[in-house]
């Protein structure tokens, strides 16, 4: 009887134990969770006059924005980042940052640059433009790949040798493609 009493007991103070590993887990992943949190107030802190302050038309902002659908399918400022801050602070901890302070949930924030444009007083509307910097980049890259095999084609003694008699390059290596025109397609 009493080795089962003694037993009971050694099973009680196992599982209080493990009680008590789990309640320490739990208290140190919520002093991480802390931290982070204490982070982003910092954050917060830091670019107070940023966030409070009035946005000014046709200014360009870093932030995230929401597809209104109350106006016209239209993009609403949901937060902004100063410039210093952006460049000061990584990459996942804005995210959270413009997350956690953002007038409206988003689940999976995306990091936008906007020109600000108001509807209204108190209606924050944008035009995202990080999508043209990625159209642009695109073509540009296409551009620099044409360029690429231009520049290979007139190194190959037929074009050389059509160079030397002509004064030029045969059709269609005598004009590189250039920046300008480069989004005539979207012009439609």
């Amino acid at each position: 009887m009493s080795e089962t009493n003694s037993d009971y007991e050694n099973e009680n103070e196992y599982y209080h134990m493990v009680e008590d590993d789990n309640f320490n887990d739990s208290d140190n992943s919520d002093g991480e969770d802390y931290d982070f949190l204490e982070q982003l107030d910092n954050l917060y802190e830091e670019d107070e006059w940023h966030i409070e302050a009035d946005k000014i038309p046709n200014k360009y902002y870093i932030g995230i924005c929401k597809r209104s659908n109350h106006y016209k399918s239209q993009y609403l400022l949901l937060n902004s980042i100063s410039s210093k801050l952006f460049y000061k602070t990584n990459y996942a901890t804005m995210i959270a940052y413009l997350k956690e302070y953002s007038i409206i949930y988003v689940a999976e924030p995306k990091l936008e640059i906007m020109k600000f444009t108001p509807i209204h007083e108190d209606v924050y509307s944008v035009v995202i433009k990080t999508h043209w910097i990625r159209l642009i980049q695109r073509h540009w890259k296409k551009i620099i790949s044409a360029r690429k095999h231009i520049y290979k084609m007139r190194g190959t003694i037929d074009s050389l040798r059509y160079f030397e008699t002509h004064g030029r390059y045969p059709y269609g290596l005598n004009v590189n493609p250039i920046l300008y025109g480069m989004l005539c397609e979207y012009a439609k």
